[in-house]
Parts: C-alpha cells; sequence; structure tokens
C-alpha cells in the first residue's frame, strides 16, 4: 500500500480525529461517540470509504453509474405509462439501482470499524479485505441489477395497459405451525395494481405471480415470476384450461433440479388463469423460460457446466414457446446454433436490449 495513497491519507486524518477527542472511545468491543463529534466522525469515516472506493473500484463504478442511469430512465417509463406508485425490489437492490455509490459504501462499514477496532491488524489487511468485499459486491449486486433491467425492459416491449397482482396473503408463523398437510387453500383471483412486486421473495403457501399485464403486444395476459421457490401448501383452483406438471413425478424422472432461471412467463387470454403457478404438488408449465447470463468464454467450464443446466430446465419444464437466454457478451453463432430445438441464445446489449427474437415469439402467441 502507498503511503500516498487518497484512502490512507483520510485514514490519518481519522485517527487524528478519534485520538483527538475524549468523546470517542472505539474498543474491540464496544463504540461510544458522544453526539456533539458524531457528524464530524461519520463525514471522516465516509471520506476514508469513499476514496477507497474510488480509488480501487472506479471502472466498476461507472459502471453501476450507467446501469443506474438505464434503470432510471427505464423505471421512469414504464411508472408513467402505467401509472404506477412504486416499482418494488428488494432494499438493497434498490438502493444500488438508485444509487450504486451509497449502497456499495455499506460494504466497507464493517471491515472499516474493525480496523479503527484493532480487529484488523493493519491497514494492509483492510485494504485486502475491502478490494474481496468490492470485488464480491459489484459481482453480485451489478448482475442482479442488469437481470431487473432486463426484466422491466421487457415489460416496457410488451407495451403494458393494465397491472394485475394476486392478492395472496403471508401467513403467519402461528398459521404455519397449526396449518394440516391434507388443508386444500384457494388462491385469489388477480386484482388490478398500481405497482410492480419483483422476486421479493417471502414464505409462500403457493407460488404466484409477481405481477400480471394486459400486453398490447401479444394482445393477451403475461404473468411473470422471477424468483420460482416452494410452495408448501396445497391450492385447490389449477386451471383446467392450462397444463401442469407433477412434481414428484419430475423428481422421480430428473431428480431434484434448482429452477433459478430469470424469469417464467406465462400468456394467456383469461387472467384468473394465470393466478397459481404452483403449489406442493403440481408446477403450471410456463409459456417461457428467460435467463440472463453474462458469458464470456462458452468453452469455458463453467459455461458448459451451465448449458448442461439450461438443457436440463428446458426437459424439466417444456415450455410451449421455448427458453430463450440473453448473454450479456457476443454469443459464437456455432453456440448460438446448437442448442435443441425451442431453446434460443443471443447477446443483449445494455443500452438496446436486442429482445427481438424473444418479443417476435411472444408476439405470435395467443392465449391458452
Amino acid at each position: 500500500m502507498g503511503e500516498t495513497a487518497a484512502w490512507a491519507q483520510a485514514y490519518e486524518v481519522l485517527q487524528d480525529f478519534v485520538s483527538s477527542e475524549p468523546g470517542i472511545d472505539i474498543r474491540e468491543t464496544s463504540v461510544s461517540i458522544d453526539a456533539e463529534v458524531r457528524a464530524r466522525f461519520y463525514e471522516l469515516f465516509d471520506n476514508v470509504r469513499a476514496a477507497f472506493l474510488t480509488e480501487y473500484a472506479g471502472e466498476e463504478l461507472e459502471a453501476a453509474l450507467r446501469l443506474s442511469r438505464y434503470y432510471e430512465r427505464l423505471e421512469e417509463q414504464v411508472t408513467k405509462r402505467l401509472g404506477l406508485s412504486d416499482i418494488v425490489l428488494s432494499s438493497d437492490l434498490n438502493r444500488y439501482l438508485h444509487d450504486p455509490f451509497k449502497q456499495i459504501l455499506r460494504e466497507l462499514w464493517d471491515p472499516l470499524f474493525e480496523l479503527l477496532q484493532g480487529t484488523l491488524e493493519s491497514p494492509e489487511e483492510f485494504e485486502a479485505i475491502g478490494k474481496d468485499v468490492l470485488k464480491e459486491s459489484f459481482a453480485l449486486l451489478y448482475v442482479r441489477g442488469y437481470e431487473k433491467c432486463v426484466q422491466i425492459g421487457l415489460v416496457q416491449n410488451l407495451q403494458p395497459e393494465q397491472v394485475y397482482e394476486v392478492p395472496l396473503a403471508t401467513p403467519t408463523s402461528k398459521q404455519f405451525i397449526k396449518h394440516r398437510p391434507d388443508t386444500v387453500h384457494s388462491i385469489p383471483p388477480p386484482e388490478p395494481s398500481d405497482r410492480l412486486v419483483f422476486d421479493v421473495l417471502r414464505r409462500a403457501p403457493a407460488l404466484i405471480p409477481d405481477f400480471i399485464l394486459w400486453s398490447g403486444l401479444t394482445g393477451s395476459y403475461v404473468g411473470m415470476i422471477t424468483a420460482v421457490g416452494k410452495a408448501i401448501w396445497k391450492a385447490g383452483n389449477h386451471s383446467s384450461r392450462r397444463e401442469w406438471l407433477d412434481l414428484a413425478e419430475l423428481v422421480g424422472k430428473f431428480g431434484l433440479v434448482e429452477l433459478n432461471p430469470s424469469a417464467l412467463l406465462y400468456i394467456d387470454d383469461h387472467v384468473e388463469d394465470l393466478a397459481l403457478v404452483a403449489d406442493s404438488e403440481r408446477l403450471c408449465r410456463p409459456d417461457v423460460v428467460l435467463d440472463v447470463t453474462h458469458i464470456r468464454d462458452w468453452v469455458d467450464e463453467s459455461a458448459v457446466d451451465y448449458l448442461r443446466k439450461l438443457h436440463l430446465w428446458h426437459a424439466v419444464l417444456r415450455p410451449n414457446v421455448g427458453t430463450f437466454v440473453l448473454n450479456s457478451y457476443p454469443v459464437p453463432n456455432e453456440t448460438a446454433a446448437a442448442v435443441a430445438d425451442g431453446l434460443h441464445i443471443s447477446e443483449l446489449g445494455l443500452e438496446s436490449f436486442h429482445l427481438g427474437p424473444l418479443l417476435a415469439a411472444l408476439q405470435t402467441t395467443s392465449g391458452s
């Protein structure tokens, strides 16, 4: 670590302030900062974190800021078109997409306090840990943020005219404990809504779409679920117009399969037929499996493993329209050509999401 590093200089100023103020007592097991000096302390504390972030993650931060600007444009357009009161995301992702600098600073909070407390033995140790923390944070949040931009970009391209959600209440802990396995639960019908709720995981008695749209593009309803978890209760209103996959049969044929694509899409002429995605026994056969990837080298072992998993998803779910993989880097022609029928892999750019093949397929699909 160079002595002239901006973050190291900022840390020296912070250390001098802590040493000179009797109202600050920072020990390995306790922290006490008097109210009179608290604002100045955190100003200097934040200066260290900001300098470190700028110095060691400048390129990644610029990419995050570009993503944030793109997301906010999409958010504004979709909100205006649908008259939304809110687009609900997980709190960390929401902060990242609106203010990536501030969200990523949070990752350095604990390591910097540990340095002040002496839990970390030296600035060099903090530097090493801080670099790893930033790398992991960017890798996770940028990928999730990019995926969210694709999902909202798809919403925009569907030419939505109305949004619906299924008002399924989350059971209390007491209701979970007292639940009888043979009880069959009714899923309420979708209702008009003024918000989009994305993949906020919860304890779910059944899987329902994040939201349902009336799409001007398809002339039908389109339901989207972006977090495929495990339903734990039986539901009693499986639509007879939809095809249902028996989960026990799937496990018997394929074994336990982790289904975590970016989204499943359901298309139908009847909004009530989209209320249920899965209960504890059956999964509604999707129309589209959508996954967003960031693969640079398609002959790398990790890419080969991904393709193996992708073909398994495609075989298990048998989507009516197809499985669409949208990759943020170029896709070799031989890779795009060497996939199963109904499985499509194409490049996706940030500023102009190339959704053409997916949109064309959706546009020619009529509801059930």
